[in-house]
């Protein structure tokens, strides 16, 4: 629970200061600037590998039909290259532990600043790539999100343009629901295996 509350007000601390400085400091106001924080921001995550898993876009694994033969045929050049033991981030089986190397995952284990931080090994260019992803996320979130509050529903919902009104709050409960029923289409709300965790760890 610590280590948990101490990642949630960090990357809030993170976000509050990125999203204060690009929205009051650095980016003009109007609707075109924050359509570029968008677009940025989009270009930024693709570049960074962050925008999606790419995992989720591998073929499904190879299944035999009931008469012994291949139902597909194996496709290796869709498959990524396969880690050195020592760079897999998971063991090749459960409950057997490799004795002949020792993964940086598990040397990151062995090491603890304190009782709930688990830091791993510091390495230049994977924080250095962390946070060009982090802030091309927030690029976009913050373009899109000030796109949306500040010139989208002010134009399309004359009652939001002076608030609070009642009408403009019976507008955001509907953007609420919107969004939930988004989440819910897309399995980004919760999934088969249980709903995703706030800031969990990698």
């Amino acid at each position: 629970m610590a280590e948990a509350a101490i990642a949630i007000c960090s990357g809030a601390l993170l976000w509050i200061g990125c999203w204060d400085v690009l929205d009051s400091y650095l980016v003009p106001t109007a609707w075109w600037a924050k359509l570029c924080m968008l677009l940025v921001g989009l270009i930024g995550t693709l570049a960074t590998r962050s925008l999606y898993d790419r995992t989720a876009l591998l073929p499904p694994p190879l299944h035999d039909d009931v008469e012994g033969t291949s139902a597909c045929v194996e496709d290796n050049s869709m498959l990524p290259p396969a880690l050195p033991a020592e760079l897999s981030p998971r063991p090749r089986s459960l409950g057997v532990q490799n004795l002949d190397t020792v993964s940086p995952w598990d040397r990151a284990n062995e090491r603890r600043c304190c009782f709930c931080l688990q830091p791993p090994p510091f390495s230049l260019s994977s924080c250095s790539r962390a946070l060009l992803a982090t802030f091309a996320g927030l690029t976009m979130w913050v373009g899109l999100w000030d796109l949306i509050e500040e010139h989208m529903v002010p134009t399309l919902f004359h009652t939001c343009q002076d608030e609070p009104t009642l009408g403009c709050a019976s507008v955001k409960l509907s953007l609420v629901a919107l969004g939930a029923l988004g989440l819910y289409l897309t399995r980004s709300l919760y999934g088969e295996q249980g709903i995703s965790v706030q800031f969990q760890r990698l």
